[in-house]
């Protein structure tokens, strides 16, 4: 019986058996690695929130914690285009819609320490014709250094 079970036609079943586990263990490697990497595809914003943007405009990537304010505003874009806009439907012509950034500022005392507050626009959410909070993110300045990027810094250390 054992020589029945080592013959080349058995080897051959055996190997082949292998062969397809190793296929399915990469097929399943595959799907996984996918879907790590498309997750990692979703927006995120500073505060480490997810947000749906349908548009974004601006990378906060190469922000770095004690920047100037004038090396932050070399960084990023102090326009941004959002759309066209039809100027004559005879000749199909479209004009830019452009927004400056940062889109407001503002000065917030709190206790001793002065911030400055820019508000960038980051991306359209809601094509509603409006620039609402979840658009915007706020970077925090203390002795014109970036002290922080985004909501969760502004609540926690310059409104509370």
């Amino acid at each position: 019986m054992s020589g029945f079970l080592r013959t080349g036609k058995q080897i051959r079943v055996t190997e082949f058996i292998r062969k397809e586990r190793v296929q399915v263990k990469r097929y399943w490697l595959i799907w996984i690695l996918i879907g790590i990497l498309g997750y990692g595809m979703s927006f995120e914003d500073s505060s480490g929130t997810l947000t749906e943007m349908s548009r974004r405009f601006i990378s906060l990537r190469p922000l770095k914690e004690g920047m100037s304010k004038k090396e932050v505003q070399a960084v990023l874009p102090s326009e941004v285009i959002i759309g066209y806009e039809l100027t004559d439907t005879g000749s199909e012509q479209y004009r830019p819609i452009v927004i400056n950034n940062p889109q407001r500022s503002e000065s917030v005392t709190k206790g001793k320490k002065n911030y400055a507050v820019d508000y960038y626009l980051l991306g359209i959410k809601t094509a509603d014709g409006q620039i609402t909070d979840e658009e915007l993110v706020p970077l925090i300045y203390l002795n014109d250094k970036l002290a922080g990027v985004g909501w969760t810094y502004f609540i926690k250390q310059v409104k509370n």
